[in-house]
């Protein structure tokens, strides 16, 4: 990370950047250049020069699979953010119980969810787009698109107002990127200029829309509705100040570099005489909504999903290996049997620069344990059945616990929010507060560092092997009579858990009607993040 860089990432040590949505809309002054008419051009006009050809060695993995950027955003959930059938559901939702303020709260989703069709319509003087607008859009379609991403100026951190969630971009036709030298190809298209800034290494660049306040009433205490960037900024892996040997960046992680190639591939197919680099972080934006994307290329049609289908799995299948490989992993103790009973420990170690799940509140993981014996399953907690549900949790919000010793214990990694009354809700303008955040700490996490008041955990007190970096619980069980047992431990993850649909089956709302009958279509028993099979004589 550049001295420059550190510096411009400094100004935010003390604030995040934030979207209030009982906000007013913002300063266009702040966008970029009024007047212009095309500020973001198509995903459809880099496509030429940066996705596969056959013609072309770049952009080739070793197995022949697709490594340019375009292809790899097309399967992203960045390429489809504004086609997410949830997102657009619960967006619905909030509109339909929101009354008067409703216009203000979907002209700041799409904000994130569409930000070309959002901030080009600012840049050209006209009213900012809400959802119904912003379909008339096309390049709302593009979700986050190459072009926004590409034209942001790091004047966005250093010289912006980090709480306000504005962007700034540059002059029309200039596009940044993390390389001083990226190369000159033989035929540049016309009116387009190649620029560098240190912004594109920064995590801060992410922060702009993965940092998220909300309040449901002028005056009230914002809620942090996800706060990745917080997380990381008070965790090993924050290189803002002194990076060390443990630091990487949100792009090194969710951007993983690709095998050498050329940037970049000649308009008619074939290669560019530009340099070979060795340096090259993916469009993959891998996360962790495998769940979405499957959906989406199921029901591509259905949904006016515009990447081929076959582009949006191989993005499911590849966020599942991320899930799989990059973000948890279970240790275990020796079992011992004494007095009927079975005990052992398990450990449940993070990986991630942020907690674990982060992001959009929905998400939880849990540990699932089944022992059995000749077959016969003798016990078992956390098990989902083929709802996706947990038959204690999805009752009622169970606390953090230490010890699993029944099958109503069992250990779930949520964050559980409530609404002034005191109710556990799934509207982000009703949220108020936490009153359960046992979310997997990052590694390095503390009270005392950046942000540690507003990311520290809830719900855990009493527990001292719940640290940065990790949890572990006991395991205790009723487990009667002779002969070897397995004993089985996974670690799943839902993006979106049954009780978060639940309110969405209350309405007649036809993004809802038609979310409730995909989500009801799948399978809905989340993710497994790890597994260990045990043997017990």
């Amino acid at each position: 990370m550049k001295v420059l860089a550190n510096l411009r990432a400094i100004v935010l040590a003390g604030g995040i950047i934030a979207i209030a949505l009982i906000l007013a809309a913002p300063d266009r002054e702040a966008l970029a250049q009024p007047g212009e008419s095309e500020p973001f051009p198509s995903a459809s006009e880099c496509a030429p020069c940066h996705s596969r050809s056959p013609k072309s060695t770049a952009f080739i993995s070793a197995d022949g699979e697709d490594l340019s950027q375009h292809g790899l955003w097309q399967g992203s959930m960045m390429a489809q953010s504004f086609f997410d059938p949830y997102w657009r559901a619960a967006v619905e939702e909030e509109l339909r119980s929101l009354g008067e303020v409703s216009g203000k709260f979907d002209v700041l989703c799409v904000r994130c969810h569409a930000p070309a069709a959002s901030y080009g319509a600012g840049i050209r003087g006209e009213p900012l787009p809400g959802l119904t607008a912003a379909l008339l859009d096309p390049i709302a379609a593009e979700g986050v698109t190459c072009s926004l991403c590409h034209r942001i100026s790091g004047a966005t951190i250093a010289e912006g107002d980090p709480h306000s969630g504005k962007l700034q971009f540059g002059p029309l036709g200039l596009y940044r990127g993390p390389l001083e030298t990226p190369g000159t190809p033989s035929n540049p298209p016309e009116g387009i200029e190649h620029g560098f800034d240190y912004l594109f290494e920064d995590s801060a660049l992410c922060a702009v829309c993965h940092t998220l306040r909300t309040s449901h009433a002028s005056g009230d205490t914002p809620f942090i509705e996800q706060s990745p960037y917080l997380e990381w900024q008070n965790s090993v892996y924050s290189d803002e100040v002194f990076p060390t040997k443990d630091s990487r960046s949100c792009q090194e992680c969710h951007m993983p570099l690709a095998k050498p190639s050329r940037l970049a591939r000649a308009p008619d197919g074939g290669d560019e005489p530009i340099p070979v680099r060795t340096h090259i972080e993916t469009h993959s934006f891998l996360g962790g909504n495998a769940f979405i994307l499957d959906m989406l290329a199921d029901h591509a049609e259905e949904l006016g999903v515009i990447s081929d289908p076959e582009t949006i799995r191989r993005g499911a299948r590849m966020t599942r290996r991320f899930l799989a490989t990059k973000t948890a992993r279970l240790s275990a103790t020796v079992p011992e049997r004494q007095g009927g009973r079975l005990r052992f420990d398990v450990g449940i170690e993070s990986l991630v620069g942020h907690k674990f799940p982060s992001a959009y509140p929905s998400r939880r993981a849990w540990l699932e344990v089944v022992v059995s014996r000749g077959g016969e399953i003798v016990f078992a907690s956390g098990t989902p059945d083929e709802e996706g549900r947990i038959a204690a949790a999805d009752r009622h919000p169970l606390p953090h616990i230490t010890r699993i010793a029944s099958p109503e214990d069992v250990l779930i990694y949520e964050m559980v929010p409530v609404d002034s009354a005191g109710r556990t809700t799934t509207k982000l303008l009703r949220m108020t507060r936490r009153v359960k955040d046992n979310r997997l700490l990052p590694r390095g996490w503390q009270r005392a560092g950046p942000h540690g008041e507003e990311t520290a955990p809830v719900g855990v007190e009493g527990d001292p092997d719940f640290v940065a970096g990790g949890d572990r619980v006991a395991i205790d069980l009723p487990i009667a009579g002779r002969g070897p047992l397995e004993v089985e431990l996974r670690l799943r993850y839902q993006t979106i858990p049954p009780n978060w649909v639940t309110p969405l089956r209350k309405t007649d709302g036809p993004a809802a009607t038609r979310f409730v009958r995909l989500y009801d279509s799948r399978d809905r028993r989340g993710e497994t993040i790890d597994e260990l099979l045990l043997h017990v004589e």
